[in-house]
């Protein structure tokens, strides 16, 4: 299960859905990146090895 979804809109058709948490070993421990252009998934990013800011 993911959850907790925040939505980024970067102008044009691109976007992108972060799924903060989730149950998943790839959510640990900032979640799961979803890219979109317009409908179109065009790739994810694994933050579990991102670090804080």
């Amino acid at each position: 299960m993911i959850a907790d979804p925040e939505f980024t809109f970067w102008g044009g058709l691109d976007w992108s859905i972060l799924f903060a948490e989730g149950s998943l070993d790839i959510c640990e421990p900032y979640g799961v990146l979803v890219n979109f252009h317009d409908v179109r998934i065009v790739g994810f990013d694994n933050l579990s090895s991102a670090e804080e800011v």
